[in-house]
């Protein structure tokens, strides 16, 4: 629940009438006088206390009830396209995307991770946007992605926590990344339908299909992509004898028993993709 530089104590709330459990969370390597954060499981929200500790009993000086920040990422394990990172701010239930763009995920910028600083940049954003308060419980999802944002949080002492975010959040920021790859040319169908559609070599068989044009909306500075950004490819033609077959390049369906081109190349596997004999991408009309 919590990360393992803090200690976690059971306080049970002192009205009789409506008794709530809270878990008291504080760092115990931080000098006396530090601020802890009491935070109700039920009801996922937060009480931040400004104390004082006196002979390990607390005086408290101000107390008030905070609204929820969640922090959530999408694409940054996608090979293609940018990173979309949205926030949802629990007053006034407003949810916000913004998206790093492809560029900085080329060899250069992301040698020197410029990603995290842009991170920063947007989530800064987000808080002048909304006139979100500092002193807001947050919640991070784990990845790397947010690795500079945990230490810009930490320096200037957010109230913060590493979490797997579900829900509302992580169901629209996902779906906002999947229109996003879509208008990239990622097929609809592909996305919808494909299990993972978004797993490295998955993608890399899409690019593939149409490599010249495709290679510029890949992450260039992985290092997935300089092991397997440019593999020699077999072309080889034939039939389609089965059926339910979609073309990778146009992303229509291939008629069974229609003429195909066939390309093969090897990652980690062998892959094939099946295409339209004479395929021009959008304007293909062999369906």
């Amino acid at each position: 629940m919590v990360a393992r530089s803090v200690r976690v104590r059971k306080v049970v709330g002192s009205n009789p009438a409506a008794p709530t459990i809270f878990y008291l969370i504080y760092n115990h390597k931080k000098p006396l006088g530090t601020d802890v954060v009491f935070y109700n499981l039920k009801k996922n929200f937060m009480l931040f206390i400004h104390n004082t500790f006196i002979h390990n009993s607390i005086q408290v000086n101000k107390a008030r009830w905070f609204d929820l920040v969640q922090i959530d990422d999408a694409g940054s394990g996608s090979l293609i396209g940018g990173t979309c990172i949205g926030l949802y701010f629990d007053k006034g239930r407003i949810i916000d995307f913004d998206f790093i763009p492809l560029e900085f995920f080329n060899p250069e910028n992301f040698k020197k991770k410029l990603y995290q600083q842009q991170v920063i940049n947007i989530v800064s954003n987000f808080f002048l946007k909304y006139s979100i308060p500092t002193d807001e419980p947050i919640e991070v999802c784990q990845g790397y992605i947010f690795d500079a944002l945990r230490n810009y949080f930490a320096q200037n002492d957010f109230i913060w926590k590493n979490v797997k975010i579900q829900g509302v959040l992580q169901d629209k920021v996902e779906k906002t990344f999947a229109d996003y790859a879509v208008s990239l040319g990622l097929p609809e169908n592909y996305v919808l339908f494909t299990k993972y559609p978004f797993h490295f070599h998955k993608l890399l068989r899409w690019v593939y299909a149409d490599y010249d044009a495709r290679k510029s909306l890949c992450k260039t500075g992985w290092k997935s992509w300089k092991k397997y950004g440019d593999l020699p490819v077999e072309a080889d033609f034939g039939i389609m004898d089965v059926p339910g077959y979609y073309c990778l390049k146009c992303g229509k369906k291939i008629r069974t028993k229609s003429p195909i081109r066939i390309l093969k190349f090897f990652s980690n596997r062998q892959n094939i993709i099946y295409l339209h004999e004479d395929c021009a991408s959008k304007t293909c009309q062999t369906s």
